[in-house]
């Protein structure tokens, strides 16, 4: 029987507060579970039905049965699954040294939890381990942005800053170059990327902000064609991030 206290504690999870003041998130299906199982991060409960319990007997001492209409009740999603699991939140420090030779991508005001969830993803897809992100991104356990990544979340360290705070360190303390995407820029397709520094990714309609523009040091753009009848304002971030990330990659093997 799940007591009111958890279907309180899984319900209140929805909310960044919460989140934050009881370090803990919600992870739900099970591709996601086994994910979160396989990540090594700390789960607290599994809320779960008995096939599932059945099919994963080595974790059995976390599981609570529940019957699928109760799993309905806690869900947060809203096509619900078979097992639902309550982690703790990763404490990840932020070792700028760490970045020092790698590609690493920075989030400024990404707040669609979907388009936050798919760029995740595609950075652990292309091997980039470490995402910063301003403080009014989207926060990375919301359980839409935990869903939309399919688990990538588990295995890529993302941070919450100041954006300027953190671009004058970095480039006080590395030469590599700063990318930013706009409209008006280098095409992706011409520019001679390098395998370490930072790729920044603007807010779905302002773009990047201006008090993080100033830190830029190679603009680059994704050219419509042709190159005269642009039919949209703009890609979605998420899939330019798709598009400028296999670009970054390519330049590592052309």
């Amino acid at each position: 029987m799940i007591s009111k206290n958890n279907t309180k504690l899984i319900k209140s999870l929805s909310d960044v507060k919460n989140r934050r003041e009881t370090g803990l998130f919600v992870a739900e299906g099970e591709k996601i579970v086994n994910e979160l199982l396989a990540s090594g991060l700390v789960i607290e409960q599994i809320f779960a039905v008995k096939d599932w319990i059945q099919n994963h007997p080595s974790h059995a001492r976390l599981c609570l049965e529940v019957r699928e209409s109760q799993l309905e009740s806690l869900s947060l999603q809203k096509t619900p699954n078979k097992v639902l699991a309550l982690a703790r939140l990763p404490d990840y420090s932020m070792d700028l040294y760490l970045m020092k030779d790698q590609l690493c991508l920075v989030a400024d005001n990404i707040q669609d939890p979907g388009n936050m969830g798919t760029i995740i993803r595609l950075c652990n897809w292309f091997g980039i381990g470490q995402i910063i992100c301003s403080n009014e991104s989207a926060d990375a356990f919301n359980p839409r942005v935990v869903q939309a990544s399919m688990g990538a979340v588990f295995n890529t360290q993302i941070h919450s800053t100041s954006l300027p705070g953190f671009l004058t360190e970095y480039q006080s303390k590395f030469r590599h170059r700063v990318y930013g995407t706009f409209l008006k820029g280098e095409s992706i397709y011409s520019t001679k990327t390098e395998p370490a520094g930072l790729i920044v990714l603007g807010n779905e309609s302002k773009g990047i902000s201006a008090e993080v523009a100033k830190f830029i040091d190679k603009a680059i753009t994704i050219p419509s064609f042709p190159a005269d009848k642009r039919s949209m304002e703009s890609l979605n971030v998420s899939v330019a991030a798709a598009i400028i990330l296999s670009e970054f990659r390519r330049g590592e093997i052309t």
